[in-house]
Order: structure tokens, then C-alpha cells, then sequence
């Protein structure tokens, strides 16, 4: 097996200031890396507390309550996995394999990793998936993270009881995966460089780490997203393409592009 490649340290568009104000600038690689630690350590005894408490009888009020605890401690989880990886890809550290990587088992895993969010708002998936398996070269476990990001992030935005579509199709040499919201426009744009940082309604403004980490993988293993809105609000609907893998037999090209390389 080729030896895992490193993402080199993305390039930073020069970003304008608006009105006259200076943009902040965005967190160090290791400032995202020691918040990712000082958010594991307190998860960590919640999620042995949780796990305890579920095992004993308890009133359905409480149950629910358990429930609600337990999602959001799944939501701070991949948050805190989410900066961990952006920190690597900021510092150039990430480690990316290329392995043959049936993309139906990576759907199957990330299915299992959002249940809890998609139950939680008694949200449905309608797959519609490729008959036998979709072969590309990559990172088994960033690959399930690209899927469970895009399905998580449709999640948040979707109404309860919403059906969202899980789609995995091959066209020509390429792999075009959607993870769509069914009420979704079809303004579509490309997510070339999803920022850290995005505007928020209201007052402040909010990380948007999952973006950020889900466009840059893509980008690593050679592919590229785009994204349809609704009514100018939060992306509702996410397409990606990637390479099909080179048939059994044959030799794929060691190594993997860079960030900047996949631009």
C-alpha cells in the first residue's frame, strides 16, 4: 500500500475587509487543536455517565431528558473532532491514505454515526444507492467524516420529519454523491473554499468547522462539492464528485493532491 501523503498547508484567500473594518483573522492550528483537547476531557466522563444512566430504570421524563443530553454530547463530540482535523489541515499534518474504498460501506457507517441526530428529529433517509460497489482510491475514515458532515449539516437545517436524500451514482469516470434536503432550490453553487467563519442572523458570528473541513477532504482525495440553497438561508442540498478508483488489477497513482494542488 502507497505510504499516506500529508495535506500541505491550504493557501488563504486574501479576504477584503467590508465597511471599512478589518476581518479578524481566524484561529492558529494550535489554538483549534487545544480546544478540541478541553472539550474531549469533560466529554469524556458525561459520555461514561450517560452510558451508566441508561442502563438503569428510569421515569420517561427522565428518559427523554437522558436523550436530549445524550444528543447534544454527540453534537460537541464531533465538533471536537471536527476542529482536530481542521487543525491538522491548517498545520499541513494531516494524514491522508489511499486505500480502495468501497464508498457503499463508508454510506453504511456514516448512516449509523448520524442516527441519533436524524431519529432525535424524526428525520427520514431515501437511498438511493449503486447497485454493487463504487470503488475510489482515499482515506476510508475521512471518507465516511465527508459523508457524515454533509448528512449532519442537511440535518440541522431540515425540518422535523424531513426526508432527506442519500444518493451514490457513478458517471463516466467520476462518483457523484448528493445528500439533499427535498425542499431544496436549485441555486447551486461550488463550496471552494467554505470559511471557518461565517455570518450568522442576528448578533455575532459562528464557527462553521464542518464546511470547512468537509470541502477540503473532498478536495484532497480529488474531487470538488457544490451546494444549493433555499431562499438565500443555509445549504439544504450537497453534491460531490470524485474519481473512480482505476479497476482491480491496476496500478493508481501514488500519493495524494495537497490542498492547494486541489484547487
Amino acid at each position: 500500500m502507497p505510504p499516506a501523503a500529508s495535506a500541505g498547508p491550504a493557501a488563504r484567500p486574501h479576504r477584503p475587509p467590508s465597511d471599512g473594518k478589518p476581518v479578524d483573522a481566524p484561529p492558529s492550528p494550535d489554538f483549534l487543536a487545544a480546544l478540541s483537547h478541553e472539550l474531549r476531557n469533560p466529554l469524556s466522563g458525561i459520555m461514561t455517565a450517560l452510558a451508566l444512566a441508561e442502563a438503569m430504570p428510569v421515569e420517561p421524563p427522565v428518559g427523554r431528558a437522558l436523550r436530549v443530553i445524550q444528543r447534544q454530547a454527540h453534537e460537541l463530540l464531533l465538533l471536537a473532532e471536527q476542529l482536530t482535523d481542521l487543525s491538522q489541515l491548517e498545520s499541513g499534518q494531516l494524514q491522508i491514505a489511499r486505500d480502495r474504498v468501497d464508498l457503499a460501506d463508508t454510506l453504511a457507517q456514516a448512516r449509523a454515526e448520524v442516527a441519533p441526530l436524524l431519529n432525535a428529529r424524526s428525520q427520514q433517509l431515501d437511498d438511493r444507492l449503486a447497485a454493487g460497489p463504487v470503488w475510489v482510491m482515499g482515506d476510508a475514515h475521512r471518507l465516511t467524516r465527508i459523508v457524515t458532515g454533509l448528512l449532519s449539516e442537511v440535518a440541522r437545517h431540515a425540518q422535523a420529519q424531513a426526508v432527506i436524500e442519500l444518493s451514490l451514482d457513478t458517471q463516466g469516470d467520476r462518483v457523484k454523491l448528493v445528500v439533499a434536503d427535498r425542499e431544496a432550490g436549485k441555486d447551486r453553487h461550488e463550496l471552494d473554499n467554505a470559511p471557518m467563519v461565517s455570518a450568522q442572523h442576528g448578533r455575532g458570528r459562528r464557527l462553521a468547522t464542518n464546511l470547512a473541513v468537509v470541502t477540503r477532504l473532498v478536495h484532497l482525495h480529488g474531487g470538488w462539492i457544490d451546494a444549493a440553497t433555499l431562499d438565500d438561508r443555509a445549504p439544504r442540498a450537497f453534491t460531490v464528485r470524485l474519481p473512480l478508483a482505476e479497476p482491480s488489477g491496476t496500478r493508481d497513482r501514488a500519493g495524494t493532491a495537497t490542498a492547494a494542488e486541489s484547487r
